[in-house]
């Protein structure tokens, strides 16, 4: 019961802070063609390289970038973590969104 519970709040505070990133960025999840264009980016090595390298040189969307990556998959993992413990976990819609896009972009849809 407790790793539930703890599952289930690292899956909120990890999805809230997705949702602070998406907002930062002016980004509406309710928009699909917003969220893939995100995903895009996160999966695409050559840009992901180019947005370090912005970050590094105090561009604050950039990073915030980085940080919604970066938590992006954090949850993936603490998802993928309490599946194995046969714990149901999930972040609130702004998470889903994103994540949504994510598969999306890497299936090739």
């Amino acid at each position: 019961m407790i790793d539930a519970l703890r599952y289930g709040q690292d899956a909120d505070a990890i999805s809230h802070e997705i949702t602070r990133r998406l907002i930062a960025l002016g980004a509406d999840w309710a928009d699909p063609a917003q969220m893939r264009a995100l995903a895009e980016e996160m999966l695409s090595p050559t840009t992901l390289h180019k947005i370090r390298e912005q970050a590094g040189g105090g561009d604050h969307l950039a990073q915030a970038k980085l940080d919604l990556f970066g938590l992006s998959g954090i949850m993936l993992k603490s998802m993928e973590h309490s599946a194995e413990q046969g714990i149901l976990a999930h972040g609130n819609d702004a998470w889903k969104a994103f994540a949504k896009a994510l598969w999306q972009v890497k299936d090739g849809r």
